[in-house]
Protein backbone atom coordinates (compact mmCIF):
# COMPACT_ATOMS: atom_id res chain seq x y z
CA UNK A 1 0.00 0.00 0.00
CA UNK A 2 2.74 2.43 0.91
CA UNK A 3 4.53 1.95 -2.40
CA UNK A 4 1.28 2.46 -4.31
CA UNK A 5 0.59 5.68 -2.39
CA UNK A 6 4.15 6.85 -2.85
CA UNK A 7 3.95 6.28 -6.62
CA UNK A 8 0.57 8.05 -6.76
CA UNK A 9 2.06 11.01 -4.93
CA UNK A 10 5.03 11.18 -7.31
CA UNK A 11 2.60 11.18 -10.24
CA UNK A 12 0.55 13.95 -8.56
CA UNK A 13 -2.55 11.76 -8.38
CA UNK A 14 -3.15 12.46 -4.70
CA UNK A 15 -3.75 16.18 -5.18
CA UNK A 16 -7.16 15.39 -6.68
CA UNK A 17 -9.83 16.67 -4.25
CA UNK A 18 -11.60 13.31 -4.45
CA UNK A 19 -8.60 11.86 -2.61
CA UNK A 20 -9.00 14.10 0.46
CA UNK A 21 -11.38 11.84 2.41
CA UNK A 22 -9.36 8.65 1.75
CA UNK A 23 -6.23 10.54 2.82
CA UNK A 24 -7.94 11.70 6.03
CA UNK A 25 -8.95 8.10 6.75
CA UNK A 26 -5.35 7.01 6.06
CA UNK A 27 -4.19 9.21 8.96
CA UNK A 28 -5.41 6.40 11.22
CA UNK A 29 -3.63 3.62 9.33
CA UNK A 30 -1.78 1.13 11.51
CA UNK A 31 1.15 1.30 9.13
CA UNK A 32 2.86 4.51 10.28
CA UNK A 33 4.51 5.12 6.90
CA UNK A 34 1.08 5.22 5.24
CA UNK A 35 -0.28 7.59 7.90
CA UNK A 36 2.84 9.74 7.61
CA UNK A 37 2.57 9.96 3.83
CA UNK A 38 -1.13 10.88 4.07
CA UNK A 39 -0.21 13.60 6.57
CA UNK A 40 2.44 15.04 4.25
CA UNK A 41 0.10 15.09 1.25
CA UNK A 42 -2.68 16.78 3.25
CA UNK A 43 -0.19 19.30 4.59
CA UNK A 44 0.92 20.09 1.03
CA UNK A 45 -2.69 20.64 -0.04
CA UNK A 46 -2.73 23.54 2.40
CA UNK A 47 -5.01 25.60 4.64
CA UNK A 48 -7.96 25.43 2.24
CA UNK A 49 -8.53 21.92 3.66
CA UNK A 50 -9.03 23.21 7.22
CA UNK A 51 -12.87 23.15 7.14
CA UNK A 52 -12.90 19.58 5.80
CA UNK A 53 -10.34 18.49 8.39
CA UNK A 54 -12.28 20.12 11.22
CA UNK A 55 -15.47 18.27 10.19
CA UNK A 56 -13.49 15.01 10.38
CA UNK A 57 -12.07 15.81 13.82
CA UNK A 58 -13.39 13.54 16.57
CA UNK A 59 -12.23 14.79 19.98
CA UNK A 60 -12.63 11.30 21.41
CA UNK A 61 -10.67 9.74 18.56
CA UNK A 62 -7.22 8.27 18.54
CA UNK A 63 -4.03 8.98 16.64
CA UNK A 64 -5.88 9.94 13.42
CA UNK A 65 -7.76 12.71 15.26
CA UNK A 66 -4.52 13.86 16.85
CA UNK A 67 -2.92 14.09 13.40
CA UNK A 68 -5.90 16.07 12.12
CA UNK A 69 -5.46 18.52 15.00
CA UNK A 70 -1.72 18.72 14.23
CA UNK A 71 -2.57 19.67 10.64
CA UNK A 72 -5.14 22.23 11.77
CA UNK A 73 -2.68 23.84 14.18
CA UNK A 74 -0.11 24.03 11.40
CA UNK A 75 -2.64 25.79 9.19
CA UNK A 76 -4.23 28.06 11.80
CA UNK A 77 -1.55 28.81 14.37
CA UNK A 78 -2.84 31.09 17.14
CA UNK A 79 -6.16 31.60 15.30
CA UNK A 80 -7.13 28.05 16.33
CA UNK A 81 -6.97 28.82 20.06
CA UNK A 82 -10.64 28.02 20.80
CA UNK A 83 -10.40 24.71 18.96
CA UNK A 84 -7.25 23.71 20.88
CA UNK A 85 -8.85 24.57 24.22
CA UNK A 86 -11.98 22.62 23.33
CA UNK A 87 -9.84 19.65 22.27
CA UNK A 88 -7.99 19.90 25.57
CA UNK A 89 -11.27 19.91 27.47
CA UNK A 90 -13.06 17.12 25.56
CA UNK A 91 -10.30 15.14 23.91
CA UNK A 92 -8.82 11.70 24.28
CA UNK A 93 -5.20 11.49 25.45
CA UNK A 94 -3.66 11.68 21.94
CA UNK A 95 -5.91 14.63 21.04
CA UNK A 96 -5.01 16.44 24.28
CA UNK A 97 -1.32 15.94 23.54
CA UNK A 98 -1.76 17.55 20.11
CA UNK A 99 -3.81 20.38 21.61
CA UNK A 100 -1.09 21.15 24.17
CA UNK A 101 1.58 21.20 21.48
CA UNK A 102 -0.59 23.59 19.44
CA UNK A 103 -0.63 26.04 22.35
CA UNK A 104 3.00 26.89 21.60
CA UNK A 105 1.53 29.43 19.19
CA UNK A 106 -0.85 30.93 21.77
CA UNK A 107 1.13 32.84 24.44
CA UNK A 108 -2.03 33.88 26.32
CA UNK A 109 -2.59 30.18 27.14
CA UNK A 110 0.72 29.79 28.91
CA UNK A 111 -1.02 29.27 32.27
CA UNK A 112 -2.79 26.23 30.81
CA UNK A 113 0.62 24.81 29.92
CA UNK A 114 1.91 25.47 33.44
CA UNK A 115 -1.02 23.48 34.79
CA UNK A 116 -0.34 20.52 32.50
CA UNK A 117 3.40 20.60 33.22
CA UNK A 118 2.56 19.01 36.56
CA UNK A 119 -0.10 16.59 35.30
CA UNK A 120 -0.01 12.97 36.45
CA UNK A 121 0.20 11.72 32.85
CA UNK A 122 3.70 11.78 31.41
CA UNK A 123 2.46 12.32 27.84
CA UNK A 124 0.66 15.52 28.85
CA UNK A 125 3.65 16.83 30.80
CA UNK A 126 5.88 16.10 27.82
CA UNK A 127 3.58 18.02 25.44
CA UNK A 128 3.37 20.94 27.90
CA UNK A 129 7.18 21.09 28.17
CA UNK A 130 7.48 21.08 24.39
CA UNK A 131 5.07 24.00 24.05
CA UNK A 132 6.70 25.89 26.94
CA UNK A 133 10.12 25.52 25.33
CA UNK A 134 8.81 27.63 22.44
CA UNK A 135 8.37 30.56 24.85
CA UNK A 136 11.30 32.59 26.09
CA UNK A 137 9.99 33.98 29.36
CA UNK A 138 11.25 33.37 32.88
CA UNK A 139 8.23 31.37 34.09
CA UNK A 140 8.49 28.85 31.24
CA UNK A 141 12.24 28.56 31.78
CA UNK A 142 11.71 28.02 35.52
CA UNK A 143 9.29 25.13 34.81
CA UNK A 144 11.75 23.55 32.38
CA UNK A 145 14.66 24.09 34.76
CA UNK A 146 12.74 22.34 37.53
CA UNK A 147 11.86 19.46 35.20
CA UNK A 148 15.55 19.05 34.30
CA UNK A 149 16.28 18.41 37.96
CA UNK A 150 13.52 15.84 38.45
CA UNK A 151 12.01 12.68 37.03
CA UNK A 152 11.18 14.41 33.74
CA UNK A 153 14.79 15.25 32.97
CA UNK A 154 14.92 13.44 29.62
CA UNK A 155 11.61 14.72 28.26
CA UNK A 156 12.41 18.27 29.37
CA UNK A 157 15.80 18.02 27.68
CA UNK A 158 14.17 16.79 24.46
CA UNK A 159 11.74 19.73 24.56
CA UNK A 160 14.56 22.24 25.04
CA UNK A 161 16.48 20.73 22.12
CA UNK A 162 13.42 21.33 19.89
CA UNK A 163 13.47 25.08 20.60
CA UNK A 164 17.01 25.96 21.66
CA UNK A 165 17.39 29.52 22.92
CA UNK A 166 20.45 31.00 24.51
CA UNK A 167 19.01 30.80 28.03
CA UNK A 168 17.61 27.27 27.60
CA UNK A 169 20.97 26.15 26.20
CA UNK A 170 22.57 27.52 29.39
CA UNK A 171 20.12 25.44 31.44
CA UNK A 172 21.16 22.32 29.55
CA UNK A 173 24.85 23.11 29.93
CA UNK A 174 24.44 23.68 33.67
CA UNK A 175 22.54 20.41 34.01
CA UNK A 176 25.18 18.57 31.97
CA UNK A 177 27.96 20.17 34.00
CA UNK A 178 26.38 18.96 37.24
CA UNK A 179 26.07 15.45 35.84
CA UNK A 180 29.73 15.43 34.76
CA UNK A 181 30.81 16.76 38.18
CA UNK A 182 28.81 14.01 39.90
CA UNK A 183 30.44 11.38 37.67
CA UNK A 184 33.92 12.73 38.38
CA UNK A 185 33.16 12.78 42.09
CA UNK A 186 32.01 9.15 42.00
CA UNK A 187 35.08 8.19 39.98
CA UNK A 188 37.40 9.95 42.41
CA UNK A 189 35.68 8.27 45.38
CA UNK A 190 36.01 4.85 43.70
CA UNK A 191 39.71 5.56 43.06
CA UNK A 192 40.22 6.55 46.75
CA UNK A 193 38.45 3.38 47.90
CA UNK A 194 40.63 1.28 45.61
CA UNK A 195 43.80 2.85 47.03
CA UNK A 196 42.68 2.00 50.57
CA UNK A 197 42.37 -1.66 49.61
CA UNK A 198 45.85 -1.85 48.09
Amino acid sequence: RYEILKAARENRLLSDLRMVQPLIRALGDNYTEVAGLAYEVLEELGPALAPVLQKSLDFGGGRASARILDLLSGFRGSAGKDLYLEALDKGSLPVKVSALKALKDVPECEDVLFQYASDSKKELREAAYLALAAYSDERAEAILSGALKGKDREIAKAAILQYPTKHLAKLLLAETGQAVAALLDKGWQAYQDLLKKV
